[in-house]
């Protein structure tokens, strides 16, 4: 098991930053969400090194992913707390 942890990548701090930025600093994503969102982002074909030099299809693809995992999330929640009731 590797020492390093998913918040110590660049990937995440650009996940972070993204969500904090474009979504609010209200949207949390833990660690779990984070691996997801990383995994998703490569399996469509993204870049991180894209990203980094500035390609705003990689940067798009990626606020798509992020908002799909965030509304995903939140109609989950609403799902389990009505259920609850």
């Amino acid at each position: 098991m590797s020492d390093i942890s998913i918040k110590d990548t660049t990937a995440y701090r650009i996940v972070r930053e993204i969500t904090d930025h474009v979504f609010g600093s209200d949207q949390s994503i833990d660690d779990e969400g984070a691996v997801w969102i990383c995994k998703a982002f490569n399996e469509s074909g993204g870049s991180w090194e894209r990203i980094l030099r500035g390609s705003s299809g990689d940067l798009s693809a990626l606020e798509k992913i992020i908002e799909l995992f965030i509304k995903t999330n939140s109609d989950l929640l609403v799902s389990s707390l009505c259920v609850r009731y």
